[in-house]
């Protein structure tokens, strides 16, 4: 999801999980 632990502009899970911004 766009806002789960990781960057808030990803959709991805695990773009957004690997990159905590």
């Amino acid at each position: 999801g766009s806002f789960d632990n990781g960057d808030p502009n990803t959709t991805n899970l695990y773009l957004g999980n690997l990159n905590p911004k």
